[in-house]
């Protein structure tokens, strides 16, 4: 709002004293005028027909207004407090979590039998009469060794067949 807004308002309204109205006034087109003096009846129609409705329970909505009064004056609970709870509920969860990793994960926890390092070789042969492919058992781990000689490197995540 401009000031000379503000003005105009506060000249309505009858909030300017006397030599300050009548200054204003003074400089006021007849529009402006006939406006302003159009003024107090359009606010006495307004009082009259925009009246607020009369409450069905006003003691309800009185007593909801107190409660919500009260509930913002009570006291907020410590803060520690509710950090303790917390801390004991991170607790609590981290320990059900285990829990359910112990459950559910049972061979994660159990040593490896021997079984499962145990692999079997049907055939070594190579496509390539230059190379050779033997195999054995290594005696220290269980395991089978696939030797290919006459061949480059082989990548680790080459597929052999």
């Amino acid at each position: 709002m401009s000031k000379s807004d503000e003005k105009f308002v506060r000249w309505q309204d009858g909030l300017l004293s006397p030599e300050e109205a009548a200054a204003f006034a003074a400089e006021l087109d007849s529009e402006t005028r006939r406006e302003a003096e159009s003024w107090p009846a359009l606010q006495a129609q307004l009082r009259e027909h925009l009246k607020a409705p009369p409450l069905e329970h006003p003691e309800f909505l009185r007593n909801r207004i107190e409660n919500a009064i009260a509930h913002e004056d009570r006291p907020a609970r410590p803060v520690g407090m509710m950090s303790w709870r917390l801390a004991w509920g991170g607790i609590a969860a981290l320990v059900v979590a285990g829990i359910i990793t112990a459950i559910g994960m049972p061979s994660s926890f159990q040593p490896a039998s021997e079984q499962a390092f145990i692999s079997q070789v049907i055939e070594a042969r190579a496509g390539n009469p230059k190379s050779t492919v033997s195999t054995f058992q290594a005696p220290d781990s269980g395991g089978v060794v696939l030797w290919i000689d006459g061949t480059g490197f082989i990548p680790p995540n080459e597929k052999i067949r």
